[in-house]
C-alpha cells in the first residue's frame, strides 16, 4: 500500500512537471492609474484634507508594493481628481485607515496535491477602510462616518507576471468604483455637501482591460473567482 502511494505521488509530480514544457516570459508593464478621466464633483466645503494612516508593505503578506499603482496612491489620485472644494465653510477630512492586499495560498482539496505548494490557488484580498469627517466653524453639525471595502480575487498558479499585474490592477479599479459610489452617497445624503444635480448618473469607467488568461506554462488554467464586500463601520 505504501509503495502504491509513493508510485502515485511520483506519477503526479511527473505529470505536473510535464506541463512546464512551454514557458512564456513576455512582460509589458501596464500604465499607472491616474483617474484623469473622472468627472470633477463640486463639494460644498471650504477645504478637503486627505491623510494616510496605513503603511504599505508593513505586513509580510501585503503585496501592495507590487502593483504599478498601489492602493494608497490610487486613493490619493482618485480623491484629488474626483472632488473639488467650492464652499465657504468647513473642512472635510478623508483619512485612509487601511489599504492593503493580503496574499495567501489556498491548498488543493486533493490529499496528495495539498502538499505540493506550486499548484495552490493564489487568493488576493483587497481591503480599504476610509474615515470621513466634516468639521465646521459656523455652528453646522459635525459629521463623521467610516466605510470598509473588500474585494477578493482568486488567481490560478503559474500565470504570467503580466496577467497577474493586469488582473490585480483591474480589481483595484473595481474597488475604487465601489468606494466612489459609497462616498458620493454619503456626501449627498448624510453629509449634505454634494448637491443632487451634481451626482453622476453612471458609475465610473474601468480603464484597465480584462486580461486574457496567460500562463508561464502550456497547461490551461481555471478562471479566477471574485467576492465583494462593502459595509459601514460602527465607531
Amino acid at each position: 500500500m505504501r509503495l502504491n502511494s509513493l508510485i502515485l505521488a511520483s506519477s503526479c509530480i511527473v505529470i505536473l512537471t510535464a506541463c512546464t514544457a512551454s514557458p512564456t516570459n513576455k512582460y509589458t508593464p501596464i500604465p499607472q492609474l491616474t483617474f484623469a478621466h473622472l468627472l470633477e464633483i463640486p463639494v460644498q466645503i471650504r477645504d478637503i484634507d486627505f491623510t494616510v494612516d496605513t503603511h504599505r508593505g508593513a505586513q509580510p503578506w501585503d503585496i501592495s508594493n507590487e502593483l504599478p499603482t498601489p492602493p494608497d496612491v490610487a486613493m490619493r489620485r482618485y480623491i484629488e481628481q474626483r472632488y473639488k472644494a467650492v464652499g465657504a465653510d468647513g473642512v472635510l477630512t478623508i483619512n485612509l485607515k487601511k489599504a492593503d492586499i493580503h496574499f495567501k495560498e489556498i491548498p488543493q482539496n486533493n490529499f496528495l496535491m495539498k502538499h505540493v505548494s506550486f499548484v495552490n490557488q493564489h487568493e488576493y484580498t483587497f481591503e480599504i477602510i476610509v474615515k470621513m469627517a466634516a468639521k465646521y466653524l459656523s455652528g453646522n453639525p459635525d459629521r463623521e462616518t467610516s466605510l470598509r471595502f473588500v474585494r477578493k480575487e482568486v488567481i490560478a498558479p503559474h500565470v504570467t507576471p503580466a496577467y497577474r499585474e493586469a488582473r490585480l490592477q483591474r480589481v483595484l479599479e473595481e474597488i475604487i468604483r465601489d468606494i466612489d459610489e459609497a462616498m458620493i452617497r454619503e456626501f449627498a445624503h448624510e453629509f449634505y455637501i454634494i448637491r443632487e444635480r451634481n451626482i453622476p448618473i453612471q458609475a465610473i469607467d474601468i480603464k484597465s482591460k480584462e486580461p486574457e488568461m496567460e500562463t508561464i506554462y502550456s497547461q490551461k488554467m481555471v478562471t479566477p473567482s471574485r467576492e465583494v464586500i462593502v459595509e459601514p463601520l460602527k465607531d
